[in-house]
């Protein structure tokens, strides 16, 4: 593991990226990459010479769903909802398994003897679509434990490997629990169907699809082919296609190439193994570019292109991978609406990944992830925020990932403490700091003039991952308060759960963060959720009603909380809130 390189960083900037090199035997025979989808826990499934392999963000096998199959295995997605993992093999075969599936689940006979191209989950995850490289579509009934059962299937001329569900009725209706799909292919046909066993052919564009999307906001079926035109199209209520336009993109000298992602309902980003990006908005028929020239002050990207591109919904950020092995990411700045020209873009640093040419980049779910596959290697890439907390007189900061550096404010006296993992949290109680992650606590001590450290405690919480801790010390009584699933667990130093207090995972939420000042503790969740409790008691007491942090006049968000404070009366709460757009999803555009 090791820090990845910048280019030029912001003033204040706090957080830094590094690397988890995955233990791949043939980097250049990974075929497919997928991440679960979800924030808690992800996971990482790659297809790599005949079998296929689960991994966490931090590089770490879960060996025990690891599969092994007599061919290569050629498709994969995850369930949306659950960590169920559909898998499609060179032979046709079709395997459901993972951590969340009840056990796994194969089908041969759907798919003889075809390689699987495509596997594709509606919204809900209750239908999913499989097709091969003959022709065949295979529609089946899903849940969140993996079951797998064939609804019904088609079998058309030609390859087919785009599938996208139409999310938006005729009448402007949302339709997410069954939507009917559009699949196509080689032969530039786009069928329309459902899992009742009606399929039609509804458009021919006359050219191999190289990408295939749906508008929801819009009901549009948008089309690139391997001749570079951009198809538009929609549907009326007897399924004729209406408001069809055609549009010759300039892609360079190899639109072969060319690789799109959403950046926002109706924006779609492009790039053709071309030093720029291009953002086309479909709603308004407009488009700009962003180039890889300038991005930083030294122009170190210079004769630089675009190899791979993926957009993050949640962080509205747009990253790029190139030839030279580096990672160009741009932030949309605008608070409303879309993003109108390349001055609503915020370049941010340049991240020198690897020493070669990044063949697919992957945002993870969250914000935090990105896979990046190389011929030579895969790469988890982790943007890790660096904490800092204050406790008079004391102050500690993180100064990099597996790292912490703690200072006395009176005597001006300091230690480092190296915790061999890497920290997501601090927090400092009395005599004591503690150092956290999503898997385990370390808890050291403070002593003496010269601000000696020792190890005190520390346990492991592999089970029941840790969103968010914090030290309690009130007097001689010291815990831990520990955020964890829909629940927050009270500990003595040595990990031993005394109590907790049980959120409805429903109404308001899991924990997420947590703050301490004295005698009182604040959490808030998932959901925006705050609540108060005073802890200065054997039991802690709920201070006042929950508390939603939405707007009082008709209940809209205000934003998503990423950090809580507290005051030592207990009566004030700062928060620290991203104000975001809806994402731009598979099936938002």
């Amino acid at each position: 593991r090791r820090a990845a390189g910048f280019g030029r960083a912001p003033p204040g900037m706090s957080s830094i990226y590094f690397d988890n090199q995955l233990p791949v035997s043939e980097p250049g025979s990974v075929r497919c990459v997928a991440w679960s989808k979800g924030e808690g826990t992800p996971f990482l499934a790659i297809s790599e010479g005949h079998s296929v392999r689960i991994f966490r963000e931090e590089g770490e096998e879960l060996e025990n769903y690891k599969q092994v199959g007599r061919c290569s295995c050629t498709a994969l997605a995850w369930h949306p909802i659950s960590k169920v993992l559909a898998a499609g093999w060179e032979d046709g075969m079709v395997t459901f398994s993972g951590p969340q599936s009840s056990s796994a689940r194969e089908d041969r006979e759907v798919h003889r003897d075809a390689q699987i191209l495509c596997i594709t989950f509606n919204p809900q995850g209750s239908r999913c679509v499989t097709t091969d490289a003959n022709g065949v579509v295979g529609v089946w009934k899903t849940d969140q434990k993996g079951m797998l059962s064939q609804m019904c299937h088609y079998r058309k001329s030609g390859s087919h490997d785009k599938v996208i569900f139409r999310t938006m009725t005729p009448t402007g209706e949302p339709s997410l629990d069954n939507p009917p799909f559009f699949f196509g292919g080689e032969l530039g046909v786009i069928y329309l169907a459902d899992d009742f066993g009606l399929c039609s052919e509804r458009n021919k564009i006359g050219s191999p699809l190289m990408m295939l999307e749906y508008f929801h906001q819009r009901d549009m079926v948008v089309v690139i082919t391997r001749s570079a035109i951009l198809v538009q199209f929609g549907l009326d209520a007897e399924g004729k296609v209406i408001n069809e336009t055609k549009q010759k993109l300039s892609c360079g000298p190899q639109p072969e190439k060319f690789q799109g992602v959403w950046a926002g309902p109706g924006l779609l980003a492009s790039s053709s193994h071309e030093s720029i990006v291009h953002l086309w908005n479909l709603a308004d028929d407009e488009s700009y570019i962003m180039s890889l020239q300038g991005v930083d002050d030294r122009n170190t990207l210079a004769g630089d292109k675009v190899t791979s591109i993926d957009f993050n919904p949640r962080k509205r950020v747009l990253a790029c991978g190139t030839r030279a092995g580096r990672i160009v990411q741009w932030r949309c700045s605008t608070l409303a609406g879309l993003p109108k020209s390349e001055n609503n873009w915020q370049v941010l640093p340049v991240i020198s990944a690897t020493d070669c040419a990044i063949d697919k980049l992957s945002w993870g779910p969250g914000e935090s992830l990105l896979h990046v596959k190389t011929e030579r290697n895969n790469i988890i890439l982790s943007e890790a925020q660096l904490n800092t907390t204050v406790q008079p007189p004391y102050l500690a900061v993180q100064t990099a990932p597996t790292q912490v550096l703690l200072y006395h404010l009176e005597r001006q006296t300091r230690s480092i403490i190296t915790p061999g993992f890497r920290v997501r949290g601090l927090s400092l109680g009395g005599s004591f700091v503690m150092l956290w992650n999503s898997k385990q606590v370390t808890v050291h001590e403070m002593e003496g003039h010269g601000l000696g450290v020792s190890p005190h405690s520390g346990f492991s919480r592999e089970s029941s991952p840790i969103a968010a801790a914090v030290l309690i010390v009130q007097g001689m009584e010291r815990q831990i308060a520990i955020a964890t699933g829909a629940k927050i667990e009270f500990t003595n130093l040595q990990g031993h759960t005394q109590r907790s207090i049980q959120f409805s995972q429903e109404v308001e939420g899991c924990p997420l963060c947590l703050d301490v000042n004295g005698a009182y503790l604040v959490a808030s969740t998932t959901m925006n959720v705050i609540r108060v409790w005073n802890v200065s008691r054997a039991k802690e007491q709920l201070k006042g009603a929950p508390r939603k942090f939405v707007d009082g006049r008709n209940d809209a968000s205000l934003g998503e909380i990423r950090s809580v404070r507290i005051n030592a009366d207990g009566n004030r709460v700062s928060l620290l809130v991203d104000q975001r757009l809806g994402p731009g999803g598979a099936h938002g555009g």
